[in-house]
């Protein structure tokens, strides 16, 4: 819309002006413009699309990696669990006693007879590779002492913990295999009653204060852990199962 101003001049208002809409005026008055509120969107409502955060490299942080299987018979597969650290705030050693801290919450006897851990190594930031290093004895002489019959097929069966970032959202997990234990109805053992006391225990350990040898994040913040265990069959380990 064109309008006159003082002195004869005409002048056209700027693009992000708010619009002029009519609107009708009182029964007897002729009809008069008022002036919209300008509409702001954010940026996500224009591109319609999520905000995520950015990706970083796998080795944006050291980590330590605990090397186990699940048994002593010849049909029990190798697995390995990784934890982030802050290489700045902790060294190694007490990285591997955080661990043996929550093999212990679950107790040995959660875990099928001759599940141990085999090896330790670590990877630096930044490297592209890891590196063998000596493991607690402590940690070298916890053993799985479950005596229940466990099946080939459960092999594959994988438990999962899960927690998040506070400050930047980011998530973190790790998984375990090796549990001789009940699977829940529904894939999720929540903390707290009817699940076994085992569930609690993992949880309450990964956030108790202080908790700087527990997992990081992927950009060295500290996570919260979720209040649950999920379970499932892991595809790639029932594939090796049945290849033999």
């Amino acid at each position: 819309m064109i309008r006159k101003i003082a002195g004869g001049q005409y002048t056209r208002p700027a693009p992000w002006a708010a619009p002029h809409i009519p609107t009708r005026a009182a029964p007897g008055r002729r009809w008069w413009t008022a002036q919209a509120a300008p509409f702001r969107a954010s940026a996500a409502q224009i591109t319609g699309r999520r905000i995520t955060v950015a990706a970083l490299p796998q080795n944006n942080t050291p980590r330590i990696f605990f090397d186990y299987i699940t048994g002593a018979q010849a049909t029990s597969k190798e697995h390995t669990v990784a934890w982030r650290y802050d290489g700045a705030v902790l060294p190694v050693p007490d990285m591997q006693v955080g661990f043996l801290g929550f093999l212990s919450a679950l107790t040995p006897n959660l875990f099928v007879p001759g599940w141990k851990v085999l090896r330790v190594r670590v990877q630096e930031a930044g490297a592209l590779f890891s590196l063998p290093v000596g493991i607690n004895n402590f940690l070298a002489t916890f053993i799985g002492t479950g005596n229940a019959a466990y099946a080939q097929n459960r092999e594959a069966e994988e438990w999962t913990w899960q927690g998040r970032s506070t400050t930047t959202g980011r998530r973190v997990d790790f998984s375990l295999y090796g549990l001789n234990t009940v699977a829940p109805p529904d894939f999720r053992y929540p903390v707290g009653t009817p699940s076994p006391a085992w569930v609690g225990a993992g949880v309450n350990y990964l956030n108790a204060f202080p908790n700087t040898n527990r997992p990081r994040v992927i950009d060295y913040t500290l996570p919260v852990w979720y209040q649950y265990v999920n379970e499932q069959n892991n595809s790639y380990w029932e594939e090796q199962i049945r290849r033999g």
